[in-house]
């Protein structure tokens, strides 16, 4: 996995999802070493608050469980555990010592994206991230044929130049020897772009896109198939969990290469 798969499975989240993307401490381990410090410093991602629970990796059933903190004298949080639901287990392993560090979390959003695009446009950032708005308008940007407004979408998650044109935002950002950058060619294309007629509203071609949502689709009726197999044959959610299942079908050729947190999440669907 490079810093550039990272960027992508992150962008990716957030074009399936259309929300938040929130990322915790035990996905940050199978990323390349310093790729967290290298993200938050590029500004896609930033601090998330603690998480409320956690992966128990104590048996193979791989279950969520709510985390109990124990504070200190100023209030804050000293010592973090779980204790398992299963009764036959509880007096087995007791309270299940969670580290701090894992309870970590780190979040990216469209806003965070649009004002990391501002910036490496060198332009004014314009975002503000209303509740109910399809796209957030990044600034103003100088073409051939003057300033036009350049938006981010949040579904599916493109550029857009004046309603007009679109490009994927996956296209465009990227790493190079280890800095954020962003295709300023391809940008300027787009702004240069003529406009749509007025009389009849271009439709930008999005077979690409249609064809990778398909595809992901697709994958996600795959594991939904294979989660209803398996709750068939494994009916005792104590012992065979959500997360248990999540894990087996994550280990199959329909993953697709996905941990079993992101099969967890959409094999339901």
């Amino acid at each position: 996995m490079t810093l550039n798969d990272v960027l992508l499975s992150l962008l990716e989240a957030m074009d399936a999802t259309g929300e938040t993307h929130l990322v915790d401490w035990d996905t940050v381990q199978h990323w390349p070493k310093d790729a967290l410090d290298t993200l938050l410093k590029a500004g896609i991602l930033t601090n998330a608050k603690p998480a409320l629970s956690v992966e128990c990796l104590e048996c193979d059933n791989r279950c969520f469980m709510d985390v109990h903190q124990l504070s200190g004298s100023d209030n804050k949080a000293v010592r973090s555990f779980i204790v398992c639901d299963d009764p036959e287990m509880q007096g087995q392993m007791g309270r299940i010592e969670i580290p701090l560090k894992r309870l970590q979390q780190w979040k990216v959003t469209r806003f965070q994206l649009a004002r990391v695009i501002a910036g490496l446009l060198g332009i004014e950032c314009k975002a503000e991230d209303r509740h109910g708005q399809a796209n957030i308008r990044v600034g103003m940007v100088k073409g051939k044929n003057g300033r036009r407004w350049l938006s981010l979408n949040k579904s599916p998650l493109t550029l857009e130049v004046n309603d007009d044109h679109h490009q994927p935002l996956e296209e465009v950002l990227f790493f190079e020897d280890g800095a954020l950058a962003i295709d300023r060619m391809r940008i300027d294309q787009l702004i240069d772009k003529a406009p749509a007629s007025t009389s009849k509203k271009h439709k930008p071609s999005t077979d690409k896109r249609e064809a990778g949502k398909r595809k992901t689709e697709a994958m996600y009726e795959d594991w939904h198939e294979e989660y209803v197999k398996l709750r068939r044959k494994h009916p005792d959610t104590v012992r065979h969990s959500d997360n248990w299942i999540a894990k087996q079908i994550a280990k199959m050729d329909i993953a697709q290469g996905r941990d079993s947190e992101t099969v967890r999440k959409n094999m339901k669907q």
